[in-house]
């Protein structure tokens, strides 16, 4: 492991507590005597209501359109890169619902009284967007 080129990776409860370390605050507070950084952040189904304006560090937000559980309001698209913060990028996925990276739910689950189901493209798909994310942020590849 290279210390300079640490990521995070959460699905759900766990994307929110990536957006979490991604507010600057949070950043700032993290006792880190040789000011190391987390360089991205890829976030599956967490609400986009707890998007962050300004994030420490680049995120790639995965999604379906039809997660009930995240109330998934999100927006397609990537905020540039300024002066006051880093990228975000949003992907929704049309007619998927929450877990859909999980084969575990199938066609048809429920989490916690949600619709959760399993969709092979959107897995797939947010698959190869997270490696690409990953490998751009991480390893400073080219798209």
């Amino acid at each position: 492991m290279q210390r300079d080129r640490v990521g995070l990776f959460g699905f759900a409860t766990g994307g929110v507590f990536v957006l979490t370390l991604a507010e600057p605050q949070t950043q700032s507070s993290v006792v880190n005597n040789e000011n190391l950084s987390f360089k991205g952040g890829v976030v599956y189904y967490a609400p986009c209501a707890e998007l962050i304006q300004k994030p420490a560090f680049p995120l790639l937000i995965l999604v379906g359109r039809d997660d009930q559980r995240t109330g998934a309001h999100c927006e397609e698209g990537t905020r540039p890169t300024g002066a006051d913060g880093n990228p975000v990028e949003v992907h929704v996925y049309p007619g998927v619902k929450h877990g859909f990276a999980d084969p575990h739910w199938g066609a048809s689950g429920e989490i916690l009284g949600f619709p959760a189901a399993y969709d092979s493209r959107a897995a797939e798909d947010a698959l190869a967007r997270a490696h690409g994310f990953l490998d751009r942020t991480l390893k400073g590849k080219s798209p």
